[in-house]
């Protein structure tokens, strides 16, 4: 089992959130005050959390202005979604399925989305 820290959570959550609502490359996103009071979350945890996301290259910080959606945002989007493809992918073929039946599935899941 993965133990995952709070700041990690927040991490995920502020990064959603920037996928989402912020994606306009060099775009200011809230403060850490901000995401605090809506993460609910102690100040320096969500400090943390924009560390992570700055170490993934989603956003940078501009000293003493804020933190900003990185230039390169829908390069780094893309690079995640492939990441988590090819996860995906791994983990239904260790579990024995085959291309076909891959692909059935994702035929059936896109049906019912």
């Amino acid at each position: 089992m993965n133990k995952r820290y709070k700041y990690q959570e927040v991490a995920e959550r502020i990064k959603m959130d920037i996928f989402v609502n912020y994606q306009a490359p060099s775009k200011p996103i809230p403060s850490i005050r901000e995401y605090a009071e809506v993460n609910q979350v102690n100040p320096h945890t969500v400090a943390c959390a924009l560390r992570l996301l700055m170490e993934k290259g989603i956003i940078y910080t501009n000293e003493r202005k804020g933190y900003y959606v990185a230039v390169d945002i829908k390069d780094v989007k893309k690079k995640l979604v492939d990441e988590a493809k090819k996860e995906l992918l791994c983990k239904l073929s260790q579990l024995g399925y085959k291309k076909e039946e891959i692909a059935m599935l994702i035929r059936h899941f896109l049906e019912d989305y």
